[in-house]
């Protein structure tokens, strides 16, 4: 029940850029389909999503982790619905191997992305602080149920205190 088309949380290098995601069909998601992760100390850069098609299910149950054999599942929350988009820099006690040391996110593009679903999923981009950013993000050309989205609200893109530069640019 991970995220979809990740560079994920155990990601540890230096770099990693130049990578493609392409012409892929998404028919069931749990968490972030399009997500950069960066918990660690890499400069991810030059990343593509692109001809993206993700089919949301009218319900989607919320994610719980369960605790002990035999816990019953109880859906928590039933109006819970998927980010389309993630890409954060943070830390995390599980993951954060490099230490204090902190990455950076540049260059990130989602190109030609089709939705299905109840409603329009949300964008979220946040940095660490000023010199570990996520930035210079371009979204071009979402369609929702077949419209093209021509902009997106506070409510429907959220930006963290250390986001800079993220462009919604249509054909």
């Amino acid at each position: 029940w991970g995220r979809v088309l990740e560079i994920g949380a155990e990601t540890r290098a230096e770099e990693i850029c130049d990578v493609t995601f392409e012409n892929c069909d998404i028919i069931h998601v749990m968490h972030p389909v399009l997500d950069c992760q960066n918990v660690d100390y890499d400069h991810v850069h030059d990343i593509i999503w692109r001809n993206i098609n993700v089919e949301y299910d009218d319900v989607i149950p919320s994610p719980k982790i369960q605790n002990i054999d035999g816990e019953i599942y109880h859906n928590d929350n039933p109006d819970y619905f998927p980010e389309l988009i993630r890409a954060e820099v943070i830390y995390h006690e599980e993951y954060s191997k490099g230490s204090t040391r902190r990455g950076q996110n540049s260059n990130l593009t989602f190109e030609n992305i089709y939705l299905t679903g109840r409603q329009m999923p949300l964008l979220v981009f946040s940095g660490y602080d000023d010199k570990h950013q996520t930035k210079d993000v371009t979204i071009k050309n979402i369609y929702w149920n077949g419209k093209l989205v021509t902009e997106l609200n506070d409510d429907q893109l959220i930006k963290g205190k250390f986001v800079s530069n993220i462009i919604l640019n249509n054909d």
